[in-house]
């Protein structure tokens, strides 16, 4: 253009180049943007991951505890049955 003898510092000729540096920031800020908020949605997603890692934890120490309860319950009917059958069968043995 200024080969032409156009003045490109003045006129439509600087606001085309204004025009096109305003569009090249705003694609700078928009990407900018973008990058923002996929940090913040990786940050979120962390913060999700170690939530369901403590409940996944919990769980797990829950059903241990389950489980031991389970046992000692089957244990306590056990013996409760032995004795149950011991006290029977010394019962029935003073008798005859």
């Amino acid at each position: 253009m200024a080969a032409s003898g156009v003045d490109v510092n003045s006129g439509s000729a600087l606001d085309t180049q204004l025009s096109s540096y305003m569009i090249g920031e705003l694609d700078a800020l928009t990407v900018r943007n973008k990058a923002i908020m996929k940090q913040r949605d990786y940050l979120n997603q962390a913060v999700d991951y170690e939530a369901q890692a403590g409940l996944y934890t919990m769980k797990g120490k829950n059903a241990q505890k389950a489980g031991q309860l389970g046992a000692l319950g089957s244990i306590i009917g056990g013996i409760g049955s032995v004795a149950g059958k011991w006290s029977s069968m010394k019962l029935g043995s003073s008798y005859g």
